[in-house]
């Protein structure tokens, strides 16, 4: 049994064929096609619009009514365009659109839509570029193609989230558009009784990190179902108490800081059970702090997320089949199926956080603070920064957010303030439940400046927004002082900083300041070695070691990266020695950079990343971890490389085996000058399990260099070491 179908024009608002066919074939045909792409002249635009005119008040459907035509129309090739050399762009937007347009083609009598533009198109015999070709690739989908990639784009994800949230809430009207003044967010649909949906409101384009955006959507929420207890998630990137939540790719640098988030839940008028964040790095005593007013419990993670976020199913189904069940039961059952889902995968945390302990949280905060800053006015800065620099960090450390309890731990071991055990306390009483894949891990963090002057200003600022005196900023400000005039000594420009009010040029040069001096890294020859040799003064001032090897190639050197492994010898000298064996991957060895470790009684870890292109096209950090359970290493996952903190991007991404791996590091002229990025080795395909080894690097001649970062944060340099696997 055959089916004839057509005329399948691809002149989409030309329906000359389609009514040829209708007047002079309507015999032949069984079901009538055409080709549709509705298109929109910039993001602000709503592609629907163009489409319902096409297909309902337009052409198409028009010229079906004309000859009275009972028979199916499909439209056989679509897709939701922005403008001809923006096909590909990987867009949150152009997904939604095209979910929307695939219901509103079945709301008005396709029988059936076949989305032409799914996956990018690889055409064989064809390696040209131009218009919407790249290198044979008809870059017009929405997902690249399997045999290209199985990396979902974000405009994939936003097309299946959509095309799940109408498909789970029955077929039916989508939108009934009168003007393309009616564009932008398709999130307000409700369920009739007939089972079809209606939009309520459309916001048009709008900010979804505006403080305005979120208490409207809490107003709306609100008075349109009203309810005995409130839940508010807020589910995207997050960035903690530095950089706040959020992140719209339509209105690009810009969060919902603290102040923004206390404004729009203030504005919004709704106390609620629990606000949580389905976001990185949420769960600190600030974040606590500014929601206090709004809500019972704050659920939240210390550390990044994993990118699908938390598992719904089951503590939905627990508030659904028992509405009155106590909110921190709930965040229990909550917390442990997210832990179940990703602790094999993301090294997850999640903390349940009762709010009803903010002011006993803060009194302890604000006696620790004071009782720090008495022992930073005696000279204690140096053993105050060995603990800040040991004490357990999140977020990669680029969010200056470490673990409360951790540092309360660490400050009573090195110093014994007297107020250490308040804080320990406060955290016991606050953290209702939490779930980790280590111990450093207790449920909350704090914001501790010092790897980010930059951003300390602008994070001072909001933290006072949100009701911070400025008596609590006392310690903070000094200490930060301190660090720069430390940084000034060993001739860092620091007048960037001049601008900012906490800044106090009477600090810089103090008398409590004490630096190394460069000419004091000049290393010593012990034959069989060289070697670094400080006095036990300097080496207290020491609070990070790291390895860097370059391999000549004969034109250059290539940077292999570093590595935080290292050795004193019996006169407590360091090593500055190499033993050929660097990180591999499956035995191909990989440039690798160290990043954060971590050492207590009874667990360690270790942790850095491969820099990589994925797939030809982006640009990926893979992070390799140690700890006491995987000793040998393991590959974590990928992220996506980012130059400065914003709100970080959740989790990270798993690969998948058709995956194309190009390793890559920097090259440098035997001046130690930059020249390229460069590319080592070929690329590989990724295969399901890894194995990270050190494997011999071969019959290079090698340069060795150690960097010593002290508690300033000045980085000291020995001198370069030639070495040869001879």
């Amino acid at each position: 049994y055959y089916r004839f179908i057509g005329p399948n024009q691809s002149n989409y608002n030309d329906a000359s064929f389609l009514d040829y066919a209708l007047k002079n074939a309507d015999q032949y045909v069984d079901i009538y096609t055409s080709h549709n792409y509705p298109t929109a002249t910039s993001l602000a635009d709503d592609v629907y619009y163009d489409q319902v005119k096409l297909l309902w008040d337009g052409q198409y459907m028009e010229t079906m009514r004309k000859y009275k035509s009972q028979k199916p129309f499909w439209i056989d090739e679509w897709g939701a365009r922005q403008k001809d050399d923006n096909l590909g762009m990987d867009m949150s937007w152009r997904g939604t659109q095209q979910a929307v347009c695939a219901a509103a083609s079945m709301n008005f009598g396709i029988s059936n839509t076949i989305l032409w533009s799914l996956f990018d198109q690889q055409w064989p015999n064809n390696r040209g570029s131009g218009g919407e070709f790249l290198d044979g690739v008809q870059v017009t989908g929405l997902a690249p193609s399997i045999f290209i990639s199985t990396i979902p784009t974000t405009q994939y994800y936003a097309y299946t989230l959509m095309s799940k949230y109408i498909t789970a809430r029955g077929a039916g009207e989508v939108y009934l558009c009168e003007s393309p003044e009616y564009s932008g967010i398709y999130a307000a649909f409700s369920k009739n009784e007939n089972g079809d949906m209606t939009l309520l409101q459309s916001l048009g384009s709008v900010n979804m990190t505006d403080a305005d955006t979120l208490s409207d959507f809490i107003r709306f929420s609100a008075e349109s179902y009203p309810a005995d207890r409130y839940e508010l998630i807020l589910w995207d990137h997050g960035g903690g108490t530095m950089t706040g939540f959020g992140y719209d790719e339509l209105y690009e640098d810009t969060s919902l800081t603290l102040s923004s988030l206390s404004t729009a839940l203030y504005n919004g008028g709704v106390q609620f059970d629990f606000i949580g964040f389905d976001a990185c790095l949420m769960a600190t005593a600030e974040v606590a702090y500014a929601l206090d007013p709004y809500a019972d419990y704050l659920i939240a993670s210390e550390e990044s997320e994993p990118g699908e976020g938390w598992a719904y199913k089951n503590w939905l189904t627990m508030l659904a089949e028992d509405p009155a069940v106590p909110t921190a039961e709930l965040g229990k059952k909550l917390a442990d199926d997210f832990l179940e889902a990703y602790i094999f995968a993301d090294m997850p945390t999640l903390s349940v956080l009762d709010l009803r302990y903010v002011p006993e949280l803060y009194a302890a905060l604000e006696s620790y603070w004071e009782s720090a800053y008495t022992a930073l006015q005696s000279g204690s800065y140096g053993a105050l920064s060995q603990v800040r620099n040991n004490v357990r960090e999140f977020g990669d450390n680029e969010y200056d957010q470490v673990d409360l309890s951790d540092l309360a731990t660490l400050t009573k071991q090195s110093l014994s303030l007297g107020t250490e055990d308040d804080v320990q306390a406060a955290v016991q009483n606050m953290v209702v439940y939490n779930v980790t894949y280590e111990k450093s891990a207790a449920g909350i963090a704090v914001y501790f400046p010092c790897l980010w002057p930059d951003y300390y200003g602008d994070t001072r600022f909001e933290m006072t927004c949100v009701g911070f005196p400025e008596s609590y900023f006392e310690f903070y400000d000094k200490f930060m002082n301190t660090m720069l005039s430390g940084q000034s000594l060993s001739q860092s420009d620091i007048d960037f900083y001049s601008y900012y009010d906490w800044f106090d040029s009477s600090e810089v040069g103090g008398e409590n300041v004490t630096t190394i001096n460069d000419n004091d890294f000049e290393l010593i020859d012990k034959g069989d070695y060289y070697a670094l040799s400080l006095s036990d003064e300097a080496w207290n001032l020491i609070t990070y070691i790291d390895m860097t090897v370059y391999l000549d190639d004969g034109e250059g050197y290539i940077d292999l990266g570093n590595d935080n492994v290292y050795e004193f010898d019996d006169d407590g000298d360091l090593k500055v020695d190499f033993d050929y064996t660097w990180i591999s991957i499956d035995g191909v060895i990989v440039p690798f950079y160290a990043e954060t470790e971590e050492q207590t009684d009874d667990y360690w870890y270790t942790t850095g990343y491969v820099p990589a292109e994925l797939n030809g096209s982006t640009d990926i950090e893979i992070v390799l971890r140690w700890d006491s359970d995987h000793d040998s290493g393991f590959v974590a996952g990928y992220r996506l490389k980012t130059e400065e903190p914003t709100v970080a991007a959740k989790g990270l991404h798993s690969f998948t085996e058709t995956d194309q791996i190009q390793y890559t590091c920097s090259y440098y002229d035997y001046g130690f000058n930059y020249d390229r990025d460069y590319t080592l080795g070929d690329p590989v395909t990724y295969i399901s399990e890894p194995v990270v080894t050190y494997e011999e690097i071969g019959e290079y001649r090698t340069v060795i260099q150690y960097t010593l970062r002290d508690i300033y944060n000045n980085e000291h340099f020995t001198d370069p070491v030639e070495l040869s696997s001879e």
